[in-house]
């Protein structure tokens, strides 16, 4: 009877589902735009996207992943999927960072140490579905 109500119990408990998080960040003349949705089972469950006057497309790389990762609950198990290489390398390569963006950096350290990431790296432009919306959000949130 204790291992079946053990059993019982264990299907009431949350399950870690793996969410996919898809970033992206340009520029374009004066402004700059970021982007962000956050997938769960192949649904989007969130999007969102801003804009930053005189910045460039780093920063704004690097703003995607912050605020798509602020919007994690702690403990959460993420993929996040970026087309920007200098994003990941400055999230998985402690010694090859570069100098600029350190304040973006260091609150990205702050947010990653919160959650369980995993990041990948997928081509721009590229027919990649979530990634593609991201771009769309960039470009709608920059007009």
């Amino acid at each position: 009877m204790f291992k079946l109500f053990t059993v019982f119990l264990n299907k009431l408990r949350p399950r870690k589902n793996i969410l996919d998080v898809y970033t992206d960040g340009s520029h374009k003349g004066k402004w700059g735009s970021w982007a962000f949705v956050i997938v769960e089972n192949n649904q989007i469950i969130h999007e969102s996207s801003g804009r930053v006057r005189y910045t460039d497309s780093h920063r704004m790389e690097f703003q995607a992943a912050i605020e798509a990762l602020s919007c994690l609950v702690p403990g959460t198990h993420a993929r996040l999927h970026s087309d920007s290489r200098v994003l990941i390398n400055c999230a998985t390569k402690i010694k090859d960072r570069p100098n600029v963006h350190a304040d973006q950096i260091d609150l990205l350290d702050e947010l990653i140490s919160k959650n369980h990431i995993c990041w990948k790296w997928v081509k721009s432009h590229s027919g990649v579905t979530y990634n593609e919306r991201c771009d769309q959000l960039c470009i709608q949130a920059r007009s």
